[in-house]
This record gives structure tokens, sequence and C-alpha cells, in this order.
């Protein structure tokens, strides 16, 4: 697991470090934590990517594997949803 896409209308400048906190969507979620650097920036004035709304992607620099663990299985069960 490399990072993930936070968003937010917050502005957060890329290259900042950061610890997140965050919940997956599903009932079996429990609180995870990484901690990551911000790779790049869709701010509002200025969109990177379109198909996003506003965010920023973040590349962790550490997660534990409990939760790379739980973020690997939540995609899987959205691919499957998917069809994918």
């Amino acid at each position: 697991m490399d990072g993930m896409f936070v968003g937010t209308s917050r502005e957060v400048p890329a290259g900042a470090m950061l610890t997140l906190k965050f919940l997956l969507p599903w009932s079996g979620a429990a609180l995870n934590k990484a901690s990551g650097h911000v790779s790049w920036v869709n701010s509002r004035r200025r969109r990177r990517n379109t198909s996003l709304p506003p965010g920023f992607g973040v590349n962790f620099q550490g997660i534990d594997a409990q939760a790379a663990d739980q973020i690997s299985d939540y995609l899987e069960l959205v691919r499957k949803r998917l069809g994918d």
C-alpha cells in the first residue's frame, strides 16, 4: 500500500508531513493510522486531476500491518462490487 487520496477543502501544501487517522466505510473497520507526506494537491482553484474532488495525495511513509491489510481487504471488496 503506497498511499491514498484524501478529499478535503483544506489547503495542504505539497511536501507536508502528516499523520492520518481514518476509518474505512465498512462494518469491520477499526481506526487506522498512517504517516506520510503530501505528494500532490488538487486545490479548488488549481485542479491537477479534474475527475477528483479537491484534496491531496498522500504517499505513506509508515503504515502498520493491520491498517494495510484493512485497506487491501476494503479495495478487494470494492473491486468485487464493481465487477472488476
